[in-house]
């Protein structure tokens, strides 16, 4: 049986275009595609030019003025445009290219084998796609068995000789291209510079693969399909790019747009952080934004720092896109300016005028305003949703996260214990951490773990840092150690950031160093700055954190405002001396403007350690920084959210995100990588009942009273240990009505205490709490900085790919209540979905329908399914060589030498074992078909496991 010919392939994939809409024509050569361009030209503009068509010169100057442009770019705005063409005494002519805003209008073509001479040499295009005549989409196959990077690699030949080689060429306005080697297909979009990297698949709804050639031309290649791609869901921007949506970008607008259309109802998007959220977010708000029906489409972010990055993010998109709002007077001015449609603002200035300006923009309250909502997880969870809900009767609320609240990571707070889609009704769309590191839309995270902690006492016990009473901070925060950990930076950032590279300096990477408080940090940058080493590396530091009145930020202070503005404002005049800069902390917007430009540096590689606390760790992306150091506690969300600042894709060096932690969280990075790589996350809070609530709060109650009767017993505690159980136990009352409060059946005539009495000892116990903190509970504590060594030391890293989450998702299956259909999909969905065991679906689903019945065996999903591929490539080799008549040893021992040595088997290596069963050309055959055979059993049972 020989294989499928490029020509074959070719043939039928044209002939499947004209089944779902192209009409064939044989545009091979400059001459033909012009006459065809004038033709469908004049069809699309008959209103204007069916009495009079272009004449010979008006047809010269129409092609002048539409290919002035020699680049991608521009030739891509000259196709949404209209070219006008002034006739003299008569009527002044405006000619569209392309009807943009309908797709039935527009003619769709295709041809093949199209003839490009430029100089001595000759180039033939596989396929076109033509829209009225102008060469859309260029299409590259590769015969089936060869590598589609043969494809990538002929279009930038024909990008480098060909296409662009002189001003008449029509195949500049090329928008998309398609590149097949009949098993795999990708497209990307036209670029003055095109790179392999940004070649895309596309997919359905529920991220499933369509690679196969037919599948994705009726999945992606349909007329109104394609239509939409280049003109509704590529975004232009002012750096002279195009970008082209994700399936999975794709899918998210058109759900948003789904739930508006219907009129009701809200949602949010689930997208990994790093995957292109603020695109997606761009393009919903432009289309929303340009309906008629809807008066104001509001972006809204949270907290400073992210409303300068996404206005700047947007405008990156197209000039002026929206309008940042200043301050809470301005937005108010723009939400009463007709001339407005799309405003950008924080969380904060919507809050404050919802609150207490509602009468300005009463006008509102009944018109279709959309939100949208940028990091849901974290604007959401306060008042403003419902002041939001309550003033807007018109409204729909859309929200985007890489982290949503589910129930196991939500946390309770004056209004309750929520999660996102308590909030946002539903989630439109998913596209998890193992979809966009499989797709390789962003890079998996190498994480090592470094630090031990030895008893000087013992040289071979090492401390465990969970014993109570070790006074853990003091710990942390000695001197020694983070003297330590700060020559260890010093030795290995250069390994971490690639600076050990030849020619390095042209892809200068950086790093975070994210640190557990002000003080640490304070310390840490301290310690940096005046090590020899660094300076005679040549290290560029930089520090940014809150000082306490630099907006709404939720760092740490303590309270030590003067003292922190005075250290930042020191580190400040370091900076301006590296940078040759003049930033101030006593000068207006001081803070800001040196935020600003840190951020601009850390993105061009100028900076190579950013010292932080919670700045930074969210919502800022940058594609040279690779590198995490992280020397605090984070878990959750807010531990996938830090590490993803690091693995944005940049180029074939930049392998993944490099995550350092000097302290042992691996449980909390395998519970929140676990969490947020779940598909089925538990979505519902479900609130304890009222009358158990109550309970709780009574007992508090007691425990009170036995301590402090009444309020003014708390001033007869004497001692430090008495005065210290009153603040933890008043904390259990705190902490137990904080949560009934949120239940709507509460009313303190069902409690022991009255409300006035309640705050009576609230009074007390703020009062007493510092004096306690700082004196009591120190003291309590045992230090045992003198009694440990600090080794600082690497530790066997982990490297955080799909095969490492597929094994955090197996630990989520419970014996004890076991649904056999759930599992089912979800193994099916993260291993048959996957590339690699497309071949081996039907054998994973045998696998599911025959062992996992009875789930009460400790053995692991991947042991279980180890020991069935085993037990069924035995069974397979027996058949395999039974048919053929060979012994299965001599068979196995070929197979299993050629996978070892990661080559292919050919004729050659299985002809001998047949050389007796059968004559020459007889045997010839039977090789061939042995071959397939023996490859297919390989294929299935040996490689990608």
């Amino acid at each position: 049986m020989s294989t499928e010919s490029e020509h074959k392939l070719e043939n039928n994939f044209i002939a499947h275009l004209t089944k779902v809409g192209y009409q064939l024509v044989y545009v091979r050569n400059e001459h033909t595609l012009k006459d065809n361009l004038r033709a469908e030209i004049t069809r699309l503009n008959k209103d204007q030019l069916v009495d009079e068509p272009l004449d010979d010169d008006e047809w010269s100057v129409f092609l002048g003025k539409i290919c002035k442009g020699n680049n991608a770019v521009d030739r891509a705005r000259i196709l949404r445009d209209e070219v006008v063409i002034r006739r003299e005494g008569r009527k002044t002519l405006s000619l569209k290219l392309v009807d943009t805003e309908n797709w039935e209008n527009n003619s769709f073509q295709v041809t093949n084998q199209y003839e490009a001479k430029f100089k001595d040499a000759n180039h033939r295009y596989d396929v076109t796609i033509l829209i009225n005549g102008i060469p859309i989409t260029q299409i590259e196959l590769k015969r089936r068995g060869k590598e589609l990077k043969e494809a990538f690699n002929q279009i930038q030949r024909y990008d480098r000789d060909s296409f662009y080689q002189y001003g008449g060429n029509l195949y500049q306005f090329l928008q998309l291209f398609i590149i097949s080697n009949g098993v795999n297909t990708e497209y990307f979009a036209n670029n003055k510079v095109l790179n392999k990297l940004f070649s895309f698949g596309w997919t359905d709804e529920e991220n499933t693969k369509i690679s196969e050639l037919l599948s994705f031309t009726d999945a992606f290649l349909t007329p109104e399909h394609l239509h939409r791609m280049i003109f509704e869901y590529s975004v232009i921007t002012t750096a002279d790019t195009v970008m082209t949506l994700r399936p999975y970008q794709y899918y998210a607008v058109e759900a948003i747009l789904d739930t508006v259309e219907r009129g009701f109802g809200n949602g949010y998007v689930w997208h990994t952080t790093g995957s292109g959220k603020t695109l997606t977010s761009f393009k919903v708000s432009q289309i929303l934004s340009g309906r008629a029906d809807i008066k104001k489409v509001v972006f809204v972010v949270d907290r400073k720092d992210l409303d300068t990055q996404t206005m700047r993010e947007f405008n990156s998109f197209a000039d002026d896109s929206f309008t940042d709002t200043t301050n809470t007077s301005t937005l108010v001015d723009k939400l009463n300016s007709d001339e407005t449609k799309l405003v950008v603002t924080t969380i904060q200035k919507l809050n404050r005028a919802v609150a207490s300006l509602d009468r300005q923009i009463s006008h509102l309250r009944d018109e279709k305003v959309i939100f949208i909502f940028d990091e849901c997880h974290r604007s959401q969870f306060g008042a403003t949703h419902k002041r939001i809900t309550e003033f807007f009767t018109n409204t729909q609320l859309f929200g985007f996260t890489g982290t949503p609240i589910f129930a196991e990571n939500s946390s309770s707070n004056e209004h309750g214990k929520r999660t996102t889609a308590n909030l946002f009704d539903k989630c439109l769309h998913k596209y998890l951490i193992a979809d966009a590191i499989n797709d390789s839309n962003v890079l998996p995270f190498k994480v090592d773990y470094v630090g031990k902690y030895k008893d000087k006492t013992n040289s071979s016990t090492y401390v465990d840092m969970e014993v109570q009473g070790i006074d853990v901070a003091e710990l942390m925060n000695s001197k020694e150690r983070m003297q330590k950990v700060t020559d260890f930076v010093l030795d290995h950032h250069g390994i971490y950031t690639l600076k050990h590279l030849p020619n390095h300096s042209n892809k200068n990477y950086t790093a975070i160093f994210a640190c557990s408080s002000i003080d640490n940090l304070c310390q840490y940058y301290e310690m940096f700055r005046d090590s020899e080493a660094r300076k005679s590396l040549g290290f560029k530091l930089a520090a940014v954190f809150s000082y306490g009145v630099n907006d709404d930020f939720e760092e740490d202070n303590e309270g030590n405002v003067k003292q922190n503005s005075e250290r930042l404002n020191d580190y400040i005049g370091d900076y301006n001396k590296q940078f040759t800069t003049s930033f101030d902390l006593k000068k207006q917007f001081g803070f800001d403007s040196y935020n600003r430009d840190v951020s601009q540096r850390v993105k061009k590689g100028q900076v190579d350690i950013l010292f932080v606390v919670n700045m930074y760790l969210t919502g800022f992306d940058s594609k040279l920084l690779n590198t995490l150091y992280v020397d605090k506690n984070l878990r959750q969300h807010g531990l996938i959210q830090a590490f993803s600042r690091t693995n944005r894709v940049y180029s074939k060096e930049k392998e993944y995100g490099n995550i350092v932690c000097f302290r042992n969280i691996k449980s909390q990075v395998d519970e929140a990588v676990a969490l947020f790589s779940n598909n089925t996350p538990n979505e519902t809070v479900f609130a304890p009942d009222y009358k158990d609530l109550l309970e709780e709060f009574n007992k508090a109650l007691q425990s009170l009273r036995s301590l402090t009767p009444t309020v003014q017993s708390v001033d007869m505690l004497m001692g430090n240990t008495k005065r210290t159980e009153f603040v933890k136990t008043f904390r259990k009352v705190l902490r137990q009505h904080n949560v009934l409060k949120t239940c709507t059946d509460f009313d303190y005539d069902h409690t022991a205490i009255t409300e006035q009495e309640l705050a009576d000892y609230s009074s007390k116990y703020l009062d007493l709490r510092p004096s306690v903190n700082q004196y009591t509970e120190q003291k309590l504590r045992d230090s045992i900085v003198e009694d440990i060594d600090f080794e600082i030391e690497l530790i066997p890293s982990e490297l955080i790919d799909v095969d490492y989450i597929l094994q955090l998702l197996d630990r989520l299956i419970d014996p004890e209540e076991v649904d056999i259909a759930k599992i089912k999909e979800k193994l099916l969905r993260e291993l048959a979905n996957n590339v690699k065991y497309h071949s081996k679906k039907h054998l994973i689903e045998k696998f599911i329908d025959e062992q996992l019945v009875n789930l009460d065996n400790p053995m692991s999903i991947k042991d279980r399914l180890g020991m069935f591929i085993t037990d069924e490539r035995e069974k397979a080799l027996h058949e395999l060589s039974s048919q053929y008549g060979i012994t299965a040893d001599e068979l196995v021992s070929i197979i299993e030498d050629k996978v070892w040595r990661r080559v292919d088997i050919i004729n050659e290596d299985l002809s001998p074992l047949l050389l007796d069963k059968y004559k020459f050309q007889e045997r010839k055959q039977i090789v061939n078909q042995l071959n397939n055979s023996v490859s297919e059993y390989t294929e299935l049972y040996y490689r990608g496991w």
